[in-house]
Protein backbone atom coordinates (compact mmCIF):
# COMPACT_ATOMS: atom_id res chain seq x y z
CA UNK A 1 0.00 0.00 0.00
CA UNK A 2 2.79 2.42 0.89
CA UNK A 3 4.28 2.31 -2.57
CA UNK A 4 1.76 4.86 -3.76
CA UNK A 5 -1.63 3.23 -3.93
CA UNK A 6 -4.47 5.72 -4.06
CA UNK A 7 -7.80 4.63 -2.65
CA UNK A 8 -11.19 5.64 -4.02
CA UNK A 9 -11.85 8.52 -1.65
CA UNK A 10 -12.28 12.22 -2.16
CA UNK A 11 -9.39 14.04 -0.54
CA UNK A 12 -9.80 15.77 2.79
CA UNK A 13 -7.42 18.49 3.93
CA UNK A 14 -5.01 18.46 6.86
CA UNK A 15 -2.41 20.84 8.27
CA UNK A 16 1.10 19.59 9.07
CA UNK A 17 2.77 22.97 9.69
CA UNK A 18 3.01 24.03 13.33
CA UNK A 19 5.45 25.22 15.97
CA UNK A 20 7.41 23.66 18.83
CA UNK A 21 6.73 20.00 17.99
CA UNK A 22 9.98 18.54 16.58
CA UNK A 23 12.81 17.54 18.91
CA UNK A 24 16.00 15.49 18.91
CA UNK A 25 17.12 13.32 21.82
CA UNK A 26 20.49 11.54 21.86
CA UNK A 27 19.84 9.83 25.17
CA UNK A 28 21.72 12.50 27.09
CA UNK A 29 20.22 15.79 25.99
CA UNK A 30 17.17 16.83 24.02
CA UNK A 31 16.08 20.02 22.32
CA UNK A 32 14.07 21.44 19.43
CA UNK A 33 15.43 20.84 15.93
CA UNK A 34 17.41 23.83 14.71
CA UNK A 35 16.75 25.29 11.29
CA UNK A 36 19.83 27.42 10.84
CA UNK A 37 22.39 24.69 10.09
CA UNK A 38 20.43 21.44 9.75
CA UNK A 39 17.45 20.25 7.77
CA UNK A 40 14.79 17.77 8.80
CA UNK A 41 11.89 16.35 6.80
CA UNK A 42 8.47 14.98 7.75
CA UNK A 43 5.79 12.79 6.14
CA UNK A 44 2.23 11.86 7.16
CA UNK A 45 1.14 8.23 6.67
CA UNK A 46 -2.39 6.97 7.18
CA UNK A 47 -4.79 4.05 6.92
CA UNK A 48 -8.59 3.95 6.97
CA UNK A 49 -10.53 2.73 9.96
CA UNK A 50 -11.43 -0.63 8.46
CA UNK A 51 -7.77 -1.33 7.70
CA UNK A 52 -6.81 -0.46 11.28
CA UNK A 53 -9.49 -2.63 12.91
CA UNK A 54 -8.49 -5.54 10.65
CA UNK A 55 -4.92 -5.49 12.00
CA UNK A 56 -3.86 -8.18 14.42
CA UNK A 57 -2.70 -7.12 17.88
CA UNK A 58 0.89 -7.77 16.78
CA UNK A 59 0.52 -5.61 13.66
CA UNK A 60 -1.11 -2.80 15.61
CA UNK A 61 1.98 -2.78 17.84
CA UNK A 62 4.33 -3.02 14.85
CA UNK A 63 2.96 0.03 13.02
CA UNK A 64 3.85 2.15 16.06
CA UNK A 65 7.57 1.45 15.52
CA UNK A 66 8.47 1.21 11.84
CA UNK A 67 12.21 1.48 12.39
CA UNK A 68 12.16 -1.78 14.34
CA UNK A 69 9.40 -3.34 12.19
CA UNK A 70 10.06 -2.30 8.58
CA UNK A 71 7.68 -4.89 7.13
CA UNK A 72 4.81 -3.05 8.84
CA UNK A 73 5.45 -0.08 6.54
CA UNK A 74 3.38 -1.85 3.88
CA UNK A 75 0.33 -1.52 6.12
CA UNK A 76 0.34 2.28 5.77
CA UNK A 77 -0.53 4.49 2.82
CA UNK A 78 1.22 7.77 2.04
CA UNK A 79 -0.95 10.90 2.26
CA UNK A 80 1.47 12.85 0.07
CA UNK A 81 1.64 15.57 2.76
CA UNK A 82 5.27 16.45 3.49
CA UNK A 83 7.06 19.20 5.39
CA UNK A 84 10.43 20.30 6.66
CA UNK A 85 11.72 22.19 9.64
CA UNK A 86 11.55 25.97 9.67
CA UNK A 87 14.72 28.02 9.25
CA UNK A 88 13.18 30.73 11.43
CA UNK A 89 12.01 28.97 14.60
CA UNK A 90 13.51 25.93 16.32
CA UNK A 91 11.17 22.97 16.68
CA UNK A 92 8.83 24.24 13.99
CA UNK A 93 7.58 22.32 10.94
CA UNK A 94 7.01 24.50 7.91
CA UNK A 95 4.74 23.75 4.96
CA UNK A 96 3.53 22.58 2.72
CA UNK A 97 0.72 24.98 3.59
CA UNK A 98 -0.47 26.66 6.77
CA UNK A 99 -4.03 26.61 5.42
CA UNK A 100 -4.09 22.90 4.64
CA UNK A 101 -3.07 20.33 2.05
CA UNK A 102 -5.06 17.64 0.28
CA UNK A 103 -4.31 14.26 1.84
CA UNK A 104 -4.47 11.31 -0.54
CA UNK A 105 -6.65 8.48 0.87
CA UNK A 106 -8.06 10.66 3.67
CA UNK A 107 -11.78 11.23 3.00
CA UNK A 108 -13.53 14.59 3.38
CA UNK A 109 -15.99 15.02 6.27
CA UNK A 110 -19.04 14.84 4.01
CA UNK A 111 -21.98 17.22 3.73
CA UNK A 112 -23.37 16.98 7.24
CA UNK A 113 -23.24 19.92 9.62
CA UNK A 114 -21.99 17.46 12.24
CA UNK A 115 -18.31 16.59 12.16
CA UNK A 116 -17.87 13.22 10.53
CA UNK A 117 -21.51 13.17 9.41
CA UNK A 118 -22.81 11.31 6.41
CA UNK A 119 -21.21 8.03 7.46
CA UNK A 120 -17.62 9.23 7.23
CA UNK A 121 -15.11 7.41 9.41
CA UNK A 122 -11.83 8.83 10.69
CA UNK A 123 -8.40 7.86 9.41
CA UNK A 124 -5.56 6.58 11.56
CA UNK A 125 -2.23 8.32 11.04
CA UNK A 126 1.38 8.64 12.13
CA UNK A 127 4.00 11.28 11.32
CA UNK A 128 7.61 10.38 10.51
CA UNK A 129 10.61 12.69 10.72
CA UNK A 130 14.27 12.32 9.71
CA UNK A 131 17.45 14.28 9.16
CA UNK A 132 18.43 15.46 5.68
CA UNK A 133 21.55 13.28 5.61
CA UNK A 134 19.18 10.29 5.24
CA UNK A 135 17.42 11.84 2.24
CA UNK A 136 15.49 14.94 1.29
CA UNK A 137 12.34 13.18 0.08
CA UNK A 138 10.00 10.43 1.23
CA UNK A 139 10.68 8.58 -2.03
CA UNK A 140 14.28 8.12 -0.87
CA UNK A 141 13.70 7.41 2.82
CA UNK A 142 10.92 4.86 2.27
CA UNK A 143 13.47 2.63 0.51
CA UNK A 144 15.84 2.90 3.47
CA UNK A 145 13.11 2.28 5.99
CA UNK A 146 11.82 -0.84 4.23
CA UNK A 147 15.34 -2.23 3.85
CA UNK A 148 15.66 -1.89 0.08
CA UNK A 149 18.55 0.56 0.51
CA UNK A 150 20.91 1.01 3.49
CA UNK A 151 20.69 4.07 5.70
CA UNK A 152 23.43 6.49 4.48
CA UNK A 153 24.24 7.50 8.07
CA UNK A 154 23.73 5.67 11.35
CA UNK A 155 24.80 6.42 14.88
CA UNK A 156 25.14 9.84 16.55
CA UNK A 157 24.81 11.94 13.38
CA UNK A 158 21.60 10.29 12.15
CA UNK A 159 18.05 11.10 13.18
CA UNK A 160 14.70 9.38 12.73
CA UNK A 161 11.45 9.50 14.67
CA UNK A 162 7.79 8.54 14.58
CA UNK A 163 4.79 9.88 16.47
CA UNK A 164 2.26 7.66 18.21
CA UNK A 165 -0.72 6.58 16.11
CA UNK A 166 -3.75 8.87 16.34
CA UNK A 167 -7.07 9.04 14.51
CA UNK A 168 -8.97 12.01 13.19
CA UNK A 169 -11.35 13.28 10.54
CA UNK A 170 -9.97 15.51 7.80
CA UNK A 171 -11.26 18.98 6.97
CA UNK A 172 -12.52 20.28 3.67
CA UNK A 173 -16.13 19.13 3.82
CA UNK A 174 -19.03 21.00 2.31
CA UNK A 175 -21.11 21.01 5.49
CA UNK A 176 -21.23 23.74 8.09
CA UNK A 177 -18.51 22.08 10.17
CA UNK A 178 -15.56 21.96 9.86
CA UNK A 179 -15.02 25.12 7.81
CA UNK A 180 -11.44 24.34 6.87
CA UNK A 181 -8.49 22.02 7.32
CA UNK A 182 -7.71 20.04 10.46
CA UNK A 183 -4.29 20.08 12.14
CA UNK A 184 -2.74 16.66 12.70
CA UNK A 185 -1.23 18.07 15.90
CA UNK A 186 -4.33 19.53 17.52
CA UNK A 187 -6.00 17.96 20.52
CA UNK A 188 -8.87 20.44 20.52
CA UNK A 189 -12.41 19.11 20.23
CA UNK A 190 -13.13 22.03 17.91
CA UNK A 191 -11.06 20.33 15.21
CA UNK A 192 -12.99 17.09 15.45
CA UNK A 193 -10.21 14.96 16.89
CA UNK A 194 -11.68 11.51 17.31
CA UNK A 195 -9.41 10.13 19.99
CA UNK A 196 -6.18 8.42 21.05
CA UNK A 197 -4.92 11.57 22.72
CA UNK A 198 -3.82 13.35 19.59
CA UNK A 199 -0.22 13.94 18.58
CA UNK A 200 1.72 16.57 20.51
CA UNK A 201 5.15 16.19 18.90
CA UNK A 202 7.76 13.98 17.29
CA UNK A 203 11.08 13.00 18.89
CA UNK A 204 13.96 12.10 16.57
CA UNK A 205 16.49 9.57 17.86
CA UNK A 206 19.82 8.33 16.43
CA UNK A 207 19.39 5.42 14.01
CA UNK A 208 21.10 2.35 15.52
CA UNK A 209 24.22 0.98 13.87
CA UNK A 210 23.46 -2.05 11.64
CA UNK A 211 25.32 -4.36 14.05
CA UNK A 212 23.06 -3.20 16.88
CA UNK A 213 19.95 -4.02 14.84
CA UNK A 214 21.33 -7.48 14.03
CA UNK A 215 22.09 -8.19 17.69
CA UNK A 216 18.60 -7.06 18.66
CA UNK A 217 17.13 -9.42 16.07
CA UNK A 218 19.29 -12.33 17.28
CA UNK A 219 18.23 -11.59 20.84
CA UNK A 220 14.59 -11.80 19.87
CA UNK A 221 15.20 -15.06 17.98
CA UNK A 222 17.00 -16.57 20.98
CA UNK A 223 14.07 -15.65 23.20
CA UNK A 224 11.65 -17.35 20.85
CA UNK A 225 13.79 -20.52 20.77
CA UNK A 226 14.07 -20.50 24.57
CA UNK A 227 10.31 -20.25 24.91
CA UNK A 228 9.72 -23.08 22.44
CA UNK A 229 12.12 -25.39 24.34
CA UNK A 230 10.34 -24.70 27.59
Amino acid sequence: MIAGATLAYSQGTIILATGNVAFTNNGVASGPVKGANSAYYFEVLDMNQSAWTALSTANQAAVYNLLANPSALALWTDTGVSGRNSSLAAGTIAGPSTSGSSAINWPTPGTSANYGGGGQTPDYYTILGWSANEGTSWATVVLELNGTEPWPVTGPDSWFGQTPVAFNYAGGGTGAFPPGSVSVWSSSAATGLAGSGGVSGVILLPIPEPSTMVLAGLGGLSLLLFRRRH
